[in-house]
Formats: C-alpha cells, structure tokens, sequence
C-alpha cells in the first residue's frame, strides 16, 4: 500500500514537470558591468590602492 501512494505522489510532480517555466530574470549588459568594473579596478590601481582594486 505504500507503493501505491508513492506512485501517486510521483504522478503528481510529473505534472507539475510539465507546466511552462517562467521566464528567465532579464540580466542587463554584462559588457557594460564588466567595463565599469575594470576602469574602477584601474583607477584605484593608479591611485596606488591595489588591495582596493582587487576587491572591485
């Protein structure tokens, strides 16, 4: 008997398998992040904070 509602419990995350993802979260530009990131990490660096610059 406890077969039976192990296979019912199985047919009901299939169904639920099934159902449409959501859609993925829009990410903006990584380029842009990642340019951003580095002209930081390069400023502090030329500023003679590097330790700074790694944690950018």
């Amino acid at each position: 008997m406890v077969d039976a509602m192990e296979h019912r419990t199985t047919d009901t995350e299939m169904s639920d398998v099934t159902a449409t993802p959501p859609p993925p979260p829009r990410v903006p530009d990584d380029n842009s992040n990642v340019r951003e990131l580095l002209t930081l990490a390069r400023q502090l660096t030329n500023q003679g904070k590097p330790s700074q610059a790694l944690q950018a």
